[in-house]
């Protein structure tokens, strides 16, 4: 299933997959990313919080020009190792 255009679609359907309403596990954060909406999900106790506060300034930093597309994106702006994108739900799965 191809991931939707509209921000809010994507996280409607993610947290419906992810079940993000019955888990207290699983965080999402919304937020703008130079004057983009995205956000961010990650399952509390895996990831530290010192590191996702850290990527989080990064983001919060960003200006609308550091995002013309998420690769490039990715490659200027993302100081973190694990990363890749994905352009379905399906290889989303596939990662899992």
């Amino acid at each position: 299933m191809p991931i939707a255009k509209k921000i809010d679609e994507t996280i409607a359907m993610l947290k419906k997959r992810l079940r993000a309403e019955e888990s207290f596990d699983l965080i999402y954060r919304t937020m703008t990313i130079g004057g983009k909406g995205a956000c961010l999900f990650f399952i509390d106790g895996l990831v530290k919080d010192e590191v996702m506060e850290k990527i989080m300034e990064f983001f919060y930093s960003a200006k609308p020009e550091d995002v013309t597309d998420a690769h490039s994106f990715v490659k200027s702006s993302v100081p973190y190792i694990e990363v890749c994108l994905l352009y379905t739900s399906d290889a989303a799965d596939d990662k899992a």
